[in-house]
């Protein structure tokens, strides 16, 4: 018969809180990982190899009928007890855990020069596309926005290299993305929202003298490295189809009233 609930394994007066519909198969599992020295809690796994399994003991805190309730009376039961030997104070989550600079290493190396299959990439696409960010998750990326770390000059020249080797965008691409934007329509709050958020920036805003120095360095090097042409009014250039244009009057009018919001 199986019991249903949660569990604690002591040894050397630490604690490790578990939850499980089977306690006693899934203290069998924590018996052989221990044993092979492959148990996921490093803290558990360093005490049992220096006390041994003779001082290890099992014990039912709580009896749950509600296999859904399982994690909440864990979460429950790790709030107040506070184990030893728990990687996470999250229950079934590894929010918490802190890896060692060794572990991040490993974990980095094992992913480099993989690639994901197409079965993968298209599963992703899939759950995307209907996706919307809740208003919670939208308020927590802005405060996260807020208290990240400046970018640094190396990481600067990193993303740099990485953007001139990037291949470029296809036809198809262009198109798709063409298609999806073509047709839609903005809410006034959106609107009003973008608005607010470009005021004083890029479009009408004006830049430090810092900033015009760092644009015209930038520019130079572009231009001495080929990797952009200078923009004229000469025959041919695509911007040449604009001289001479003139504006209907809705078009002027609606200009005034954009000039008069930013005023």
């Amino acid at each position: 018969m199986s019991t249903c609930g949660i569990y604690c394994i002591t040894i050397n007066g630490g604690q490790y809180i578990g939850s499980s519909k089977n306690i006693e198969k899934r203290y069998t599992a924590h018996l052989r990982s221990l044993r092979n020295n492959k148990h996921h809690s490093i803290y558990l796994q360093r005490v049992f190899n220096k006390y041994g399994e003779k001082e290890l003991s099992l014990k039912v805190v709580c009896i749950v009928k509600k296999e859904e309730c399982l994690v909440e009376m864990e979460q429950f039961f790790l709030d107040v007890i506070k184990p030893k030997y728990n990687m996470s104070p999250t229950a079934n989550s590894p929010k918490g855990v802190k890896h060692t600079e060794q572990a991040k290493r490993n974990m980095s190396n094992a992913k480099k020069g993989k690639k994901m299959s197409e079965h993968f990439i298209e599963l992703q696409k899939e759950r995307m596309k209907n996706y919307r960010a809740s208003e919670e998750t939208k308020q927590k990326q802005r405060e996260a926005c807020k208290h990240r770390k400046p970018i640094t000059d190396e990481t600067r020249r990193k993303m740099s290299e990485s953007a001139k080797n990037r291949p470029p965008v296809s036809e198809e691409t262009k198109t798709l993305r063409n298609s999806k934007l073509r047709g839609q329509t903005r809410s006034e709050e959106t609107k009003a929202k973008m608005s607010k958020a470009l005021k004083g920036k890029y479009i009408g805003g004006k830049h430090t003298e810092e900033h015009k120095q760092k644009i015209s360095e930038s520019l130079k090097r572009a231009y001495s490295e080929g990797r952009h042409s200078k923009v004229g009014f000469k025959k041919g250039n695509k911007y040449q189809k604009w001289l001479g244009k003139k504006h209907t009057v809705e078009s002027i009018q609606k200009m005034r009233q954009v000039q008069k919001r930013k005023g």
